[in-house]
Order: structure tokens, then C-alpha cells, then sequence
């Protein structure tokens, strides 16, 4: 009879998907990739901030750590020794380099298992000339590979163990050599000299006028092929 038909029913128009244009979407890639440059240098200078720091950190550290020495010792850690005359170097009895004083510093800066597993009595390697001499004797080996982040500030590039891979440098003073010498006569003024052991009374002017350590960039070693002058300065070859 017609009651009912189709009153009361509305007829939906059908609906489009929603979606971006392709001005939209370059509009979008636009802003994030100016968000990203904007926010990398942002991201980087305050990881340099952080590095920066912890290179800071380090240098206290060490400077505790020679203030504890003296207080233990009376005397501050020796930097450069006599070598031990050994029937192994090419050509035989020249000494080996010996053992430095950041190696002497680590009881003082919680490292003790480390400074007892160094055998001082031996060489630090098997010839002192040969471009290998980067290798220890066996000995040592372990304390060798053995990487320190208080020695090593992370802005650095980072690289297999070196026996020159340390950015804490004592200073010397004014000239390239330990001790003074007559090639040398500015040499050895420094806060490590020659083979002397300094004590606070050695620096009438006073310690908080003196430098102990310094940072830069880890040294490229004894192959004079590889000498690089920003990591090298204080490497000088003098001409015949």
C-alpha cells in the first residue's frame, strides 16, 4: 500500500579518502629536513660540550692523583729514568725507553690491579730502533692493551693501542729534550726534567705557577716516516 516506502531513509552521498597533495608532502619534507639542519650542530656542540668536559675531568684527575703521590712519596713521579741496559736491543746495550710517570700515577688514580700487573723490571720493548718496536715484551702485553679513558680524551681519533697513545703530555718545558743539553741549552726546565726527581721544593715560584700536564693530540711514535707536525711538535730531527 505504499506505507513505509522509503520514507524516513536518507541517501548518503559516497565519501572520498582523505590524503595529502604532493605540494602538502613537499611542504612537510621541507620543515623536517630544516628542523634536522637546525638541530644537528645543536646535538654536536653539546656532545663536543660533553667531551670537552670529560678532557677537562682527566686533567683534574691527574693533578689529584700527583698530589697524592707527593703526599705519599715526598717526591713527585719520576717521568724519565735510566734505561735498563739489556743484551736484546739492536745494537746491544742501548737502552730502552723507559716507563713514564702517567704509569706511576696509576695506583693513584684507582688503577692499582693494572700498575701490579706491569713488570718494571723489563724492557717496554724488544728493540728500541726497529719499526716494530711499538710491541712490548710479552710481560707486558696485557698493562699494554690496555686502554685508559683518563688518558685519552674522546675528541681524539681513537686507535689501536700505542705506546704514544696518550693525550696527557708532561711538560718538559721550553725546549724538545728531558735535560738540558749543549744542542739543546733551553731544555729540561720544565716540570719534568732529565732524570731528576723534583719535590714541591723544586719550583720556588710555585706549583699553582707550574704545569705538570697538558692535552694534545695523541703522538705518531718513533717512525720518523709518520711524524705529523700537529701531533709531533716536540719531535725535532736535526740535520748533519
Amino acid at each position: 500500500r505504499g506505507e513505509g516506502r522509503g520514507e524516513g531513509f536518507l541517501s548518503a552521498a559516497p565519501r572520498g579518502r582523505a590524503g595529502f597533495t604532493l605540494i602538502e608532502v613537499l611542504v612537510v619534507v621541507s620543515i623536517i629536513g630544516l628542523l634536522i639542519a637546525l638541530i644537528l650542530p645543536a646535538v654536536q656542540s653539546a656532545r663536543e660540550a660533553a667531551r670537552r668536559a670529560q678532557c677537562v675531568n682527566n686533567l683534574k684527575q691527574i693533578g689529584l692523583a700527583l698530589n697524592n703521590y707527593v703526599a705519599w712519596n715526598q717526591t713527585f713521579p719520576i717521568n724519565w729514568q735510566s734505561g735498563l741496559i739489556s743484551p736484546y736491543t739492536s745494537p746491544k746495550g742501548l737502552y730502552c725507553r723507559p716507563f713514564s710517570a702517567l704509569t706511576r700515577l696509576l695506583p693513584y688514580l684507582e688503577a692499582q690491579p693494572l700498575y701490579s700487573s706491569i713488570n718494571f723490571g723489563e724492557q717496554l720493548y724488544p728493540d728500541y730502533i726497529a719499526a716494530s718496536s711499538d710491541f712490548p715484551f710479552p710481560s707486558n702485553v696485557t698493562a699494554y692493551e690496555t686502554t685508559l679513558a683518563v688518558y685519552l680524551c674522546p675528541s681524539d681519533d681513537s686507535s689501536r693501542p700505542t705506546a704514544h697513545g696518550s693525550n696527557d703530555r708532561g711538560n718538559y718545558g721550553v725546549g724538545p729534550s728531558p735535560s738540558t743539553t749543549g744542542e739543546h741549552p733551553d731544555s729540561g726546565n720544565g716540570f719534568y726534567t732529565g732524570f731528576a726527581i723534583t719535590a714541591p721544593s723544586s719550583f720556588p715560584d710555585g706549583l699553582s705557577h707550574t704545569v705538570a700536564y697538558s692535552e694534545r693530540l695523541k703522538g705518531t711514535g718513533e717512525n720518523a716516516s709518520n711524524i705529523a707536525p700537529e701531533r709531533d711538535f716536540s719531535y725535532l730531527i736535526v740535520s748533519p
